[in-house]
């Protein structure tokens, strides 16, 4: 052609009919004004492999991967409002207990206050330890998580009192059975006990011209391990619950993603996967209003295009 020129082997030139690429061997492809000239066997042979290679590489599953971010957010929202309310339950029971043990402490006072004042050994008079009794009257007995009420003197040495054995654990884990054993223990540790018990000591006094002057005070013990082990019970059913839902939702979110959008997503894979072997009748009967109904459709028209073009 006299108004193209001549190339070197393996170039690129321009003639009237368009650019050409001048092979160095019989595989080159060739692209001109009239479109392209079909590669060789060998082409053929190096997209084929790397197509191989690129099928060859792991695959993530979108459903397991949509799957798990839904049971995430779900479980982060569930495990945020269950140790909330948890924490409301063992707010509310705690102050109940310690209320009730209050209570008791405070009616203490005007039951001994009438035989302080006639008593001639103060606290340590028989009267004065009978009314303590009294008022405590039921207040230690079962469905109560109080564990132990003492009567002090004013050096806070025990008078008397009353414990329920079973409820009061001292420091290491140790446990005694005698009652009396329990009040002296628990006098000469102030209360201070630890663990699931708390304490709280009331002064009981009198108004002596301008000073106060105690009289005797009262240490009330309450146990909170009925508490903390409702409170233990509670975590296990609601997590057993928690893991049923998550159970149930994953196989749920499975279902419905798989049936939602993997499969209909395989189908249309497969169908161009079928096309670009070269089957241009393969159509895909999605009709849905939405993205996967509309790329099903966008599929459809690209199949329709080329069946046309070809024809």
């Amino acid at each position: 052609d006299q108004n193209s020129v001549r190339p070197e082997r393996g170039s690129t030139s321009l003639t009237t009919n368009g650019w050409v690429q001048q092979p160095e061997n019989s595989n080159a492809l060739s692209i001109s004004r009239t479109g392209f000239h079909a590669p060789t066997k060998s082409v053929y042979d190096a997209l084929s492999m790397a197509n191989a290679k690129e099928q060859s590489k792991p695959r993530k599953s979108l459903s397991r991967e949509l799957s798990i971010g839904v049971i995430l957010v779900v479980a982060v929202i569930f495990a945020a409002l269950n140790a909330y309310s948890l924490l409301d339950t063992w707010t509310m029971r705690r102050g109940d207990a310690i209320a009730a043990a209050e209570a008791v402490a405070k009616a203490i006072p005007g039951a001994i206050t009438g035989p302080l004042k006639f008593a001639d050994n103060g606290v340590h008079d028989v009267g004065v330890q009978a009314a303590f009794r009294n008022a405590l009257g039921a207040s230690l007995e079962p469905p109560s998580d109080i564990a132990f009420a003492l009567l002090l003197d004013p050096n806070r040495e025990l008078v008397t009192g009353r414990a329920r054995p079973n409820l009061v654990v001292f420091p290491g884990g140790k446990r005694l059975k005698d009652e009396d054993e329990v009040l002296r223990e628990v006098a000469r540790l102030r209360g201070k006990l630890g663990g699931a018990i708390e304490y709280r000591l009331f002064p009981i006094q009198t108004k002596v011209g301008e000073a106060r002057v105690e009289l005797a005070s009262v240490l009330v013990g309450v146990s909170l391990a009925r508490v903390q082990r409702d409170l233990r019970q509670s975590v296990i059913i609601n997590g057993s619950i928690f893991v049923a839902a998550l159970i149930a939702m994953l196989l749920y979110a499975s279902y419905m993603l798989r049936r939602l959008v993997i499969r209909p997503l395989a189908t249309i894979s497969d169908a161009m996967y079928a096309v670009k072997e070269g089957d241009l009748n393969q159509e895909v009967e999605i009709h849905r209003g939405d993205e996967i109904g509309r790329l099903a459709e966008s599929y459809n028209f690209m199949v329709s295009g080329l069946r046309e073009r070809e024809s």
